[in-house]
């Protein structure tokens, strides 16, 4: 159960960390959206790419270029947790990410608690994701 909650909170403290730079760019992308407001279908576009898309791709380029170049996230680090894979390509990588913050994301959705309960009532080094890519997650 320790593992999981490090888990947990590393993936709290790394969604804080990606927040500070996804709330600048959705201010701008905001600001962008009032000025074109005269063009209902523009802003409508740019609200919903602003609130859904800027965090999803900031978050999966976090992971995957921290994962990557430095072996972890800051919040994996920071809670001395880090992924084990027999597959560090840049390629696995990223598609780990990206499934990762898709069940993030979707976090009160049918995948999201299929995952946590995967991992509490079975083995918390593997959520589904990590079933996917086949990898775990251990303490250093």
């Amino acid at each position: 159960m320790e593992l999981l909650i490090k888990r947990v909170l590393a993936t709290l403290i790394d969604t804080f960390i990606i927040s500070i730079p996804s709330m600048i760019i959705n201010t701008i992308l905001g600001l962008i959206g009032f000025f074109v407001s005269i063009i209902p279908f523009m802003w409508g576009i740019g609200r919903w790419i602003s609130n859904l898309g800027v965090f999803f791709i900031l978050f999966v380029l976090y992971n995957a270029l921290m994962e990557y170049l430095y072996g972890g996230t800051i919040g994996k680090k920071l809670l001395k947790i880090k992924v084990i894979s027999e597959d560090e390509t840049l390629f696995s990588i990223f598609c780990r990410s990206f499934l990762k913050t898709v069940s993030i994301s979707s976090f009160y959705s049918f995948f999201a608690v299929c995952s946590i309960m995967l991992m509490v009532f079975s083995d918390p080094k593997t959520s589904i994701h990590d079933k996917l890519m086949n990898t775990y997650v251990d303490v250093k």
